[in-house]
This record gives structure tokens, C-alpha cells and sequence, in this order.
């Protein structure tokens, strides 16, 4: 006896339904490694655009200091999501962020009065700053 008619349209429809999974899955595998590129690249667009943000915040703590009294202050705490390096060349500051397989290095200068003496720092999570004001020259210093 032959299993009725109704039962094999539904066998039929449950293997209908395995294969339109397993066609979704095949593309959502090709797909994962465009999306990977995609926020890889927004992530670096992002992290310059928030290194830029952190050198025009220090242009700005300069252009203060240099106004203000000395012992003034002015801190800054950038959170990176990648590396970036902070280092001096001559009177001035320069803050760049690793270029990486979706986008290229990136460098922002924050220039000072003076002469600028910074050994460079490379760092990839949250660190402290300070600009201070010491007899009529500013000066950046590591917090933390």
C-alpha cells in the first residue's frame, strides 16, 4: 500500500526547504569574507577619523596653553581601535594611526610654540595625555 498523497507533498516540501537552507548557508559563506573587509575598512576610517579628533583637541590644548599662566593643564584620553604612535619631530606632534589591509597609515601634526621632546608611543587601548605649561614652554606628558 502506497503512503497517501498527502504525506508525499509535505516529504516533498521538507526537502524543498532543506535545499533552500543549504543554497542560504552557501551564500552566507561567500558573502562573510566581503562583509569582513567591509568592517575592517569602516573600522580604520573610524579610528582616523577619531586620531584626527584627538590631534585638533591637542592643537586646541596648545593654542590655550599658550595663552594661559605657567602650570596650566590641559589632559586628553584617546581610545583607539587599532595601533597608534605618538611621537615629536621638531615643534611638532605627530599622531598616527596604522594603515592595515583596508586602509592606509594615517598621520595628523599638532604643531607647538616650542621645541617638542617625545619619545614615541605606541599603544592600541586607552591612555592619558597631559599638556603642561612649564616656564613659558608646553610639554606633553604620559598619564597612565
Amino acid at each position: 500500500m502506497s503512503p497517501p498523497p498527502c504525506s508525499r507533498a509535505r516529504g516533498q516540501l521538507s526537502l524543498e526547504y532543506l535545499l533552500l537552507l543549504a543554497v542560504s548557508f552557501s551564500i552566507l559563506a561567500f558573502m562573510l569574507p566581503l562583509l569582513q573587509g567591509v568592517y575592517s575598512s569602516a573600522l580604520h576610517a573610524m579610528d582616523a577619523t577619531n586620531a584626527g579628533r584627538f590631534a585638533a583637541s591637542l592643537q586646541q590644548g596648545v593654542d590655550e596653553l599658550s595663552f594661559l599662566g605657567d602650570g596650566s593643564k590641559i589632559s586628553a584620553s584617546p581610545s583607539p581601535f587599532t595601533r597608534w604612535a605618538v611621537y615629536s619631530e621638531g615643534k611638532s606632534l605627530v599622531v598616527s594611526v596604522e594603515g592595515g589591509a583596508y586602509g592606509s597609515a594615517r598621520a595628523f601634526r599638532v604643531f607647538f610654540p616650542n621645541d617638542v621632546s617625545f619619545g614615541r608611543v605606541e599603544f592600541s587601548e586607552r591612555k592619558g595625555f597631559l599638556l603642561e605649561k612649564e616656564s613659558g614652554a608646553i610639554y606633553l606628558k604620559i598619564v597612565s
